[in-house]
């Protein structure tokens, strides 16, 4: 009989929305609160790995996104890191894909 281990489903998950709500209170509209919930929603199963992106330039803000107690924990992958690197590749090929059919 298989050993069957229980393996973490990994997301990565845009924190952008939230990062910007931090910035601006105008963000914080239907958007900001849904995509809050749904992180809140997922950082609470135990199914479940998430890794939060954010915009280079707001990269800055990871520690006042901590500083809520639902946030305390939440992991950002690193800069320069291959993650980073094919995500960085395949955003730019999306864009020159996007530009194609116009």
């Amino acid at each position: 009989m298989l050993n069957k281990k229980k393996i973490k489903k990994r997301i990565l998950y845009d924190a952008t929305i939230l990062a910007q709500g931090l910035l601006n209170n105008n963000f914080r509209c239907g958007i900001y609160f849904v995509s809050k919930n749904i992180l809140i929603e997922l950082l609470e199963r135990k199914d479940i790995e998430v890794v939060c992106y954010l915009q280079e330039d707001l990269m800055y803000l990871i520690d006042n996104l901590r500083k809520e107690d639902c946030f305390k924990n939440l992991k950002f992958f690193k800069e320069g890191s291959y993650l980073e690197k094919k995500l960085s590749y395949l955003i730019a090929k999306l864009r020159e894909l996007r530009r194609s059919f116009k």
